[in-house]
């Protein structure tokens, strides 16, 4: 892939932009930014940085799994901007990662998987803010998690592979 690096000089802000580094066979509806602390690195320094990568149709709301601090890697949301770059919701309390994987538009909502320091693995949705991200429904309800995958949007429905703990992993609607 090309790094392009430069400044945004309306904003002061320090941005690299990556072409091609996301890998998916429409590639080209992707774009990745990544965000530094500061604008140049020496050899030896450790360099910290944010990473997004933003479906260009999304209409400028993009969701990713990110870390920043003393926080685990929890759902992040951005406009590509880093001022505009926040965390929706510490899922997983604390330290530790709720580990948001799958994450598909539906309808205009977020669904996801998801770990809590609760239930597991299980299926989430969102409209971005920290109220609106809320457990769909706690599907493996003995100790372990449903970890469901594969979610997929089919006019407007949710479907997602599932382990309800009894019946193994199956198809699942919502």
């Amino acid at each position: 892939g090309h790094v392009f690096i430069g400044e945004d000089k309306a904003n002061g802000e320090n941005y690299s932009f990556l072409q091609e580094y996301f890998y998916s066979s429409d590639y080209d509806k992707f774009l990745s930014y990544v965000f530094t602390d500061r604008p140049i690195y020496r050899p030896g320094q450790k360099v910290y940085f944010k990473t997004i990568i933003v479906n260009s149709s999304s209409q400028g709301k993009s969701y990713f799994a990110g870390k920043e601090g003393a926080k685990g890697v929890e759902l992040w949301k951005s406009d590509g901007t880093a001022g505009n770059t926040v965390l929706v919701k510490d899922i997983y309390d604390g330290t530790a990662s709720s580990k948001p994987t799958s994450l598909t538009n539906v309808g205009g909502a977020l669904f996801f998987s998801a770990i809590s320091n609760s239930i597991g693995a299980e299926l989430w949705k969102s409209d971005g803010t920290q109220d609106g991200t809320v457990l769909v429904s706690d599907i493996n309800t003995s100790v372990g998690s449903s970890s469901p995958s594969g979610i997929t949007d089919v006019n407007g429905m949710v479907y997602f592979a599932a382990n309800n703990g009894v019946n193994g992993v199956e198809l699942w609607k919502s």
